[in-house]
């Protein structure tokens, strides 16, 4: 992390624990998700622009994609969303969406994610119109809880494999 990504994240986490230590005293009155959302919010947006300005790629698709999930912890606490596990499939796709089309304004001469981001986009559309009356959300929450099951054993192939291939 440069010295500009620390001392953002050092400020957002002062302006946080601020927050909530005012909201636990009443002097405030804000939600932890709507907190949490916010930080995630503000950390997001100062981030991409420097990310923008020091040509980091990987920090832009990282904190596009933190910006918007402080969105959906933002819009989770303003409107009543009683299930939360159906928003999390298409939350994902918008997300992983907006990140990468983040990363094609920062390089227009990648069409590919300009043509992935509108792709998971398209699907993150459908899913909430079409798809949402086939089941997809019951499919989803299944495949969720199998990838649940085996995240260890992917992480540790995954170790594994970058071990092994690691230049000596």
């Amino acid at each position: 992390m440069n010295l500009g990504y620390k001392k953002i994240f050092g400020v957002v986490l002062v302006l946080s624990g601020l927050s909530l230590l005012a909201s636990q005293f009443k002097l405030i009155r804000m939600d932890f998700f709507q907190i949490f959302g916010t930080v995630l919010v503000m950390l997001g947006i100062f981030s991409v622009s420097i990310s923008l300005k020091r040509n980091r790629r990987d920090l832009l698709f990282v904190f596009a994609a933190v910006f918007l999930v402080g969105i959906v912890f933002i819009t989770k606490f303003y409107f009543d969303i009683r299930d939360t596990r159906e928003i999390v499939f298409t939350s994902i796709q918008f997300i992983t969406g907006g990140a990468l089309l983040m990363l094609y304004i920062e390089n227009q001469k990648e069409k590919i994610f300009l043509i992935n981001g509108i792709v998971f986009l398209l699907i993150g559309y459908l899913s909430i119109t079409l798809l949402r009356d086939a089941g997809i959300t019951r499919y989803a929450d299944v495949l969720g809880r199998l990838a649940k099951d085996f995240w260890p054993v992917v992480l540790i192939l995954s170790g594994v494999t970058l071990f092994l291939n690691r230049k000596k």
